[in-house]
């Protein structure tokens, strides 16, 4: 069974962000990459584990995915069979911070 897929509020507000910023220059690309962005993360709810372990947390709970040069942090609740998008990180801006616990 997939695992129910949610974005915290901080990850939401970032990605309207990231959108809103592409959106100046270029609609058509702002919406483009939202979408294949989203599909990227949807592909969680059945992989879970496909991301890596975020190597600042060394919590197998806390894992990434990447999409072109940002950072998809998530966290696993196996026993909830839930998942949580919690940052969005652009790579050039360094480490993300990060909650250690839910």
């Amino acid at each position: 069974m997939a695992a129910h897929l949610i974005w915290s509020r901080v990850a939401q507000e970032y990605l309207k962000e990231i959108i809103g910023y592409i959106r100046k220059d270029n609609p058509s690309a702002a919406k483009s990459f939202s979408k294949l962005l989203i599909e990227r993360t949807e592909l969680l709810a059945d992989f879970p584990e496909m991301g890596r372990v975020v190597p600042e947390q060394d919590d197998p709970r806390v894992r990434e995915i990447s999409y072109r040069s940002y950072r998809i942090v998530y966290r696993l609740s196996p026993a909830k069979n839930i998942i949580e998008i919690t940052r969005l990180w652009h790579a050039a801006r360094g480490e993300p911070e990060l909650e250690t616990s839910p």
